[in-house]
């Protein structure tokens, strides 16, 4: 036999094995129809709790929810821990609210900041006419402070309480 004929046979003889297996396994082919058949259903009854998930999120942020089907494949990639744009995902509209809201938010954080700066500051002043100016401070285990320049300062508790009486020591 030529090269060309072996290669028809070897197909041929594909063919025929295939032919056998695919009439054999009938059974199992229609099982593996109606089993995608019920993911199919699950995928859809997901993708309903997805945009009624969806709904929920933008009425939050004052949006009607409007989600064509490619954002609910971004959505159940975020659900499944892939990372995708946030941004394109919001409505106009929704994004200007949110902006608003962050802004809000922030400039509440930044004066929270600002009395705790100025109480801690009046603090020490108190102390020791000394006023923590650059903004960034934390308190270590001991609770004592430590300004941006990395000195030490006394600890908290004994600040407030010279604070608290008067003494200047």
């Amino acid at each position: 036999m030529s090269k060309t004929e072996t290669q028809s046979e070897a197909l041929r003889l594909a063919l025929l094995l295939r032919m056998q297996r695919d009439s054999a396994s009938g059974v199992i082919t229609h099982n593996a129809a109606s089993r995608a058949a019920a993911e199919l259903e699950w995928l859809d009854a997901e993708n309903k709790a997805l945009r009624g998930l969806a709904a929920t999120c933008y009425a939050g942020l004052g949006a009607e929810c409007n989600l064509p089907e490619n954002w609910l494949d971004a959505l159940n990639a975020a659900a499944n821990g892939q990372a995708f744009d946030t941004e394109g995902l919001l409505p106009f509209s929704a994004t200007e609210a949110r902006d608003e809201t962050i802004r809000q938010l922030e400039a509440q954080v930044k004066g929270a900041a600002l009395s705790e700066r100025e109480r801690i500051c009046a603090a020490i002043k108190a102390e020791d006419d000394y006023c923590v100016t650059q903004g960034d401070y934390m308190l270590d285990s001991d609770d004592c402070i430590k300004v941006a320049r990395g000195e030490w300062e006394r600890p908290v508790y004994e600040v407030e309480a010279a604070a608290k009486t008067g003494d200047a020591a």
